[in-house]
């Protein structure tokens, strides 16, 4: 194809009707700022997670609490992050992990288990006395 071929070629490109004259609806507001695309993005991610039970939560562990002071115990979820579980004395709670921000005792990912043990065996001897 000669050159100027390819230049009629341009020039009927630059000849199309506009969109509109097609009768393709103007496209919403969010299409267009990459921004609000991100932020209707995160609306939906948080409505998916909030419906799986997914989401960033805090709930009392019912029945079950803390070893060391008897105090209610707060289980933190995350989908960011691994669970947390904090005691609502804080700071004089003697259990044996650091305290947070706010002066509250917190197991983390690692300490965990130990706090299951403990759980289990003020458990197992609460029963006892019961028994006894």
């Amino acid at each position: 194809m000669e050159p100027d071929g390819r230049l009629a070629q341009l020039g009927a490109i630059r000849e199309l009707p506009h969109r509109d004259a097609l009768g393709f609806p103007e496209l919403d507001e969010s299409f267009r700022q990459p921004h609000e695309t991100y932020r209707a993005a995160l609306a939906v991610e948080a409505r998916v997670l909030g419906a799986l039970g997914l989401d960033a939560r805090t709930v009392p562990i019912p029945e079950r609490p803390c070893p060391w002071c008897a105090s209610e115990l707060l289980l933190h979820t995350d989908p960011d992050g691994p669970p947390t579980v904090t005691c609502t004395t804080g700071p004089s709670c003697t259990a044996p992990v650091r305290c947070d921000e706010r002066g509250r005792r917190v197991w983390g990912w690692r300490e965990l288990p130990a706090l299951v043990v403990a759980l289990d065996a003020a458990e197992q001897h609460a029963h006892g006395a019961v028994a006894a």
